[in-house]
């Protein structure tokens, strides 16, 4: 499990930092790799890289862009598959948080047992997804069953339309992806 950290104050991403080297500790059943950035725009660029993480820290006012539209592009990368959890000082950024299904909404100060709380809610939610696995040519993709609008097969291949309006086409026939559950 990857969890990126994204605060442009030093004091506060060492602070959060330092709390979820702790959980990851405390939980060592749960192998979670924490990766940090005092930049919003560095975070991005690693995503593009590497991958969305499964679960962002975010702040939300940070020089540049704001959280939320950092949130938006995670969201729109990856088909919403990446859990928001946003950490700020401001209580003004809520709703539009929301509208974008943080799972979590936590303003500073805020204590080592509320981002804990907060890590282990979402981290026990990705634990009841459900994922289908699907090859499609060079890539794989892990898909939350819940972001699936409908299958079909067509031409000895499968379309999967899922909710944001991409579809990915697999080589495999339907009775194999049911295999794969």
């Amino acid at each position: 499990m990857i969890i990126m950290i994204c605060d442009d104050q030093k004091n506060e991403l060492d602070n959060i930092n330092q709390i979820v080297s702790e959980y990851s500790f405390a939980n060592s059943e749960l192998p979670i790799s924490v990766k940090s950035f005092l930049n919003p725009s560095e975070m991005l660029d690693a995503i593009h890289k590497s991958g969305a993480p499964d679960i962002a820290l975010l702040d939300i006012c940070m020089p540049g862009i704001l959280g939320t539209d950092v949130a938006k592009e995670i969201l729109d990368m990856n088909d919403s598959e990446t859990d928001i959890v946003f950490l700020t000082a401001s209580s003004e950024f809520a709703v539009e948080a929301f509208s974008l299904h943080a799972s979590d909404y936590l303003t500073k100060p805020y204590t080592k047992e509320r981002i804990t709380e907060a890590l282990d809610r979402v981290i026990k939610k990705r634990a009841n997804r459900f994922f289908l696995t699907v090859s499609c040519g060079r890539e794989i993709y892990r898909i939350d069953l819940f972001q699936i609008l409908y299958a079909e097969a067509r031409n000895h291949n499968v379309e999967i339309h899922l909710k944001s309006g991409k579809v990915l086409k697999t080589h495999a026939s339907l009775s194999e992806l049911k295999k794969t559950f």
